[in-house]
């Protein structure tokens, strides 16, 4: 069998992380992976070592930006290409090409509304995603995650323009814009407490990478920064740590157009510069704080291993999960990445009771244990009722 594995919204590591676990367990049962990224580049070294042709994925290049920010997912597909058929006509022909040089049997979807549309009705998908990237597929229409923002676009319209798309290849139409997500198989790669869609959630909540160990509190306080460093916020937080590091253990993998010389800075200031990625599990070895862009996988890890958090949110995403983990009493959101905020929010989190950050772990449900030889029997059949 052959997999194509596609990721067409977002960048970095968080669309891309997971995709490479199911296809490494994948591999194993016999599949053959073919990845098509949006963002190949970001994402490089997760591909070190491995044998798997990384093929740049259709995407709109200049997506729609509201003012206000995405209300709902349903504004999101409408920034992305769902706002006209026009577009959604020129992204699928790009995804039919693709389709028709890779040869899949299925696809596996991170975050990839536009490929989702252009395998209906032809090529069986797995979906994979957060709760905030995965919403449900049986909700009317996709629920307000910004009750106080008004949609920039109508959903009747994205649903409109993905139906005409269908109409014209032939393929079944959607009853409602949610619909687009009810694929094949569905893996929601994230826990109850980072799920802002958890009180209308049916999927269960899967474990798609080995479980990180129980680690031990370190003696010491330390602080671990993962951030992109781009514009005054990030650059506020660069001040910070380096003025964190005159008294605390500081360590910091930075990434974006700003990262060397902010690297270079906090190197003189006595900060440990990591310029590869560093693994979450030796980073949360030595860190009781973790300063972050809000990014589901760093925020989730944090959150297990009963740590604190300080959140500088890049996204629409980040901020929800920033949020969340505000409600559990473990995390800070700096609102504007002032200076002044941000030291605040880590001698918060420097003199959390570990007390809280061990009971708010303690409570989450351990997600289910991911079985390749079954979804892979399951896809099967379905390539066959396909066919």
């Amino acid at each position: 069998m052959k997999a194509l594995f596609v990721s067409e919204l977002g960048g970095g590591y968080g669309n891309v992380g997971p995709l490479v676990h199911i296809a490494g367990a994948m591999e194993l049962e016999g599949v053959r992976p073919i990845f098509a990224l949006s963002d190949a580049v970001t994402p490089a070294t997760l591909f070190t070592n491995r044998p798997w042709p990384v093929l740049p994925a259709p995407a709109l290049r200049d997506p729609l930006r509201p003012r206000p920010g995405p209300a709902s997912y349903g504004d999101i597909l409408a920034t992305c290409g769902f706002a006209e058929p026009e577009m959604l006509f020129a992204l699928t022909a790009q995804w039919d090409a693709l389709f028709a040089l890779t040869q899949p049997d299925f696809i596996v979807a991170s975050h990839a509304p536009s490929a989702i549309l252009a395998a209906r009705g032809r090529l069986p998908v797995i979906a994979v995603g957060t709760g905030f990237t995965l919403p449900p597929s049986h909700t009317a229409t996709f629920p307000a995650l910004r009750p106080d923002t008004m949609s920039f676009r109508p959903e009747f319209a994205a649903l409109e323009a993905a139906n005409t798309v269908l109409g014209a290849r032939r393929a079944p139409k959607l009853s409602t814009l949610p619909a687009l997500l009810a694929v094949e198989a569905r893996l929601v790669a994230s826990v109850r407490e980072l799920d802002p869609y958890a009180p209308l959630r049916k999927d269960a909540y899967v474990q798609l990478a080995p479980q990180q160990p129980n680690l031990m509190r370190p003696n010491a306080p330390g602080v671990f920064a993962f951030m992109d460093v781009k514009g005054s916020e990030s650059m506020h937080a660069v001040e910070c740590l380096a003025d964190i590091a005159k008294h605390l253990p500081v360590e910091t993998h930075l990434r974006g157009p700003g990262a060397k010389p902010a690297s270079a800075f906090l190197n003189r200031c006595g900060v440990r510069t990591h310029l590869q990625p560093v693994p979450m599990a030796e980073a949360l070895s030595r860190a009781r704080v973790i300063v972050s862009q809000g990014g589901h996988g760093t925020c989730l890890s944090t959150l297990m291993a009963a740590r604190a958090s300080v959140v500088l949110p890049a996204h629409f995403e980040s901020m929800l999960n920033g949020l969340a983990l505000e409600r559990l009493g473990v995390g800070k959101v700096a609102w504007g990445g002032e200076t002044s905020t941000i030291l605040e929010h880590l001698e918060w989190a420097l003199d959390l009771d570990p007390g809280v950050a061990q009971a708010a772990a303690d409570k989450i449900a351990q997600p289910y244990a991911l079985d390749v030889s079954a979804l892979l029997s399951h896809m099967r059949a379905c390539g066959r009722r396909a066919a």
